[in-house]
């Protein structure tokens, strides 16, 4: 039936006949084949509410005169494509409607934002309307009202065809761990709001397996109708599950464990420096050291200034110049204070960027942390060394292990002050101790061993007048320290404040595992004496007390004159005659008939 016979038996009207004639129809056929495709003809130019609805009649007059269309539904086609109904409606029809006034009408239409589709749009770009001219408070509340209904609708289709598509995935528990630990990274990346959403949603299970029950196999209609979710978090929501689909179908494709470790590292990486393009043997190097030390070299900061203080003025690599502040500043030409200013913040950024390492496979880090039987991580020349002659790098060992408790954080805490360590100073910080090292602690040991009070202790001991030697039982006098001193957990420290003590303050136990502080002040001419009257046995005059001195101390410069003033001034000696003959008073009581004169 030609559109010629259906306008002589009146069953569309002069202004349908030319709609359908302008978009190329010429029969019922072309009609109803336009329905199937469009699933509307809301979209057809000058086809109003009458033409609609004889349109819609030409269709089921099609329909029942051919078998081949029976088993479609014009219901079903309409209810399928409604949400292009919707995002398809002008806001000529939304102002004839009364939903928005002539005000909102005119924003709209002055910003070509002429369908429900384009103020959608235009919120997710934007997250909201305040930038639009001449756009009031009304105005805004009527545009958030519009964007409220229509939201859900705008993935309607795509997500449809995504859940019939997309089915429960069976994975191993490799691949379950590396999804999780993507999710749990795509999820930190999301605004507080979101993430509370979420949390509330899924109570707090954010295991690969819960959110694809919830989240993946979920209609976004469903998904919009959660608690407080702004547009703002709708947005970030269904840029979050993409995500988390394209990573599924990414694993889908991985046949063997080094490919997944590849696809888990390129994945951080690229996400986190999406700026920088990373050649794929470092992508797929498996090495953390040989990705960082990539990235160093490639100025990943945004400063220059931040990357030039980076290289120079902390303890990163080896075999480059060191600038203090002073140098540094000469070098920027900026001021002494800027440079200062810019390292300190460096730390901290450091460990922002680096935040990603915990998730990228390392099999030296992951050896390190499985074979090491103390309760702590250092370490030593001869590792620096391996490390870098494996990785082609120049890496401290100061920065070596600060890479390597980004990576194990969860299982370590450090002891000690990474400024101290990292940053090339000129002085010492005066009222605390300063660090030559830091170490990785067991993460629940360090929770039971005052380490500061500990360093200051030893220090303090160090730097006080000393007179005499003295030693400590090292266990009993660690026991101060340990919150709680139970014998497992003091046996379990023990090995670790050793380190220190050796390390730190170049202390070492004797055999019977005692430690000594030796005497810090000068030995006196009067200490000399008493040495030499012990020595002799008896009184002796001046003359063979400077000469017993000179025999047991012949590097010892002294006078017959300076060791009888310093007989005279202290306690302990006494004179026996004017002859110049002295004794320890001590003597009086230990040799029968000594008798002193004072």
């Amino acid at each position: 039936m030609t559109l010629e016979d259906l306008y002589y038996d009146d069953i569309i009207t002069t202004r349908t006949y030319n709609a359908c004639k302008g978009e190329g129809m010429s029969t019922a056929k072309d009609v109803f084949e336009y329905f199937k495709t469009k699933g509307s003809f809301r979209n057809l130019r000058n086809c109003g509410k009458k033409s609609y609805n004889e349109l819609r009649e030409v269709c089921e007059i099609f329909q029942r005169n051919n078998e081949e269309s029976t088993d479609v539904i014009l219901e079903e086609i309409e209810s399928n494509n409604g949400m292009s109904d919707i995002l398809s409606t002008t806001i000529q029809e939304i102002y004839e409607s009364d939903e928005i006034s002539v005000r909102t009408y005119n924003v709209c239409y002055y910003n070509d934002l002429l369908t429900i589709k384009d103020i959608v749009n235009y919120f997710g770009k934007n997250s909201g309307f305040h930038l639009l001219r001449n756009c009031g408070l009304k105005t805004r509340t009527e545009l958030h009202s519009i964007y409220q209904k229509a939201a859900p609708f705008l993935y309607q289709n795509t997500n449809d065809n995504i859940n019939k598509e997309f089915v429960p995935t069976e994975f191993n528990r490799t691949e379950r761990e590396i999804a999780t630990n993507i999710i749990r990274f795509e999820f930190e990346s999301l605004s507080v709001r979101t993430q509370n959403v979420l949390n509330r949603y899924l109570d707090g299970n954010l295991s690969f397996n819960n959110i694809e029950k919830n989240v993946l196999l979920v209609s976004n209609k469903k998904l919009f109708e959660l608690d407080n979710l702004g547009q703002k978090s709708w947005q970030e929501l269904i840029n979050f599950k993409e995500k988390i689909q394209s990573l599924i179908s990414d694993l889908k494709t991985v046949n063997n464990d080094q490919e997944l470790m590849n696809l888990k590292n390129s994945y951080f990486l690229k996400t986190k420096f999406s700026s920088i393009l990373i050649p794929e043997d470092i992508l797929n190097s498996q090495s953390l050291f040989k990705i960082i030390h990539y990235l160093i070299n490639e100025n990943f900061f945004d400063s220059s200034n931040e990357n030039f203080i980076l290289k120079h003025c902390l303890q990163v690599f080896v075999g480059i110049p060191r600038y203090n502040l002073t140098e540094a500043a000469e070098k920027l030409n900026i001021t002494r204070e800027r440079v200062r200013q810019i390292r300190e913040t460096l730390i901290d950024k450091l460990v922002e960027k680096f935040a990603f390492v915990g998730n990228i496979y390392d099999r030296y880090v992951l050896k390190l942390r499985e074979e090491s039987t103390d309760n702590f991580l250092f370490i030593n020349n001869e590792d620096v060394d391996i490390i870098n002659l494996k990785n082609c790098t120049n890496f401290t060992a100061e920065f070596i292990l600060f890479i390597i408790y980004l990576s194990t954080d969860d299982h370590y805490k450090i002891v000690g002050d990474i400024n101290d360590v990292l940053l090339v100073k000129d002085f010492k910080r005066r009222g605390c101790f300063n660090w030559k090292n830091f170490y990785l602690l067991d993460k629940d040991l360090s929770h039971k061993f005052k380490t500061e009070k500990f360093v200051e202790d030893i220090e303090k001991r160090i730097n006080e007048r000393l007179n005499d030697d003295y030693s400590l039982i090292f266990k009993s006098y660690l026991s101060n320290f340990v919150y709680d001193s139970d014998f497992t957990t003091l046996e379990r420290i023990l090995p670790f404040a050793e380190f220190i003590l050796n390390r730190e303050f170049d202390l070492f136990l004797d055999s019977e595992d005692r430690i000594t502080f030796k005497r810090n002040t000068f030995k006196q001419v009067y200490e000399y004496s008493f040495e030499a009257l012990e020595e002799i046995g008896g009184p002796a005059t001046v003359s063979e007390i400077y000469l017993k001195v000179k025999e047991l101390y012949p590097h010892y410069e002294t006078s017959e004159a300076g060791i009888r003033a310093s007989m005279k001034r202290k306690d302990g000696f006494v004179s026996v005659s004017r002859t110049s003959t002295f004794g320890l008073k001590k003597w009086e009581k230990e040799l029968l008939g000594f008798k002193g004169t004072r």
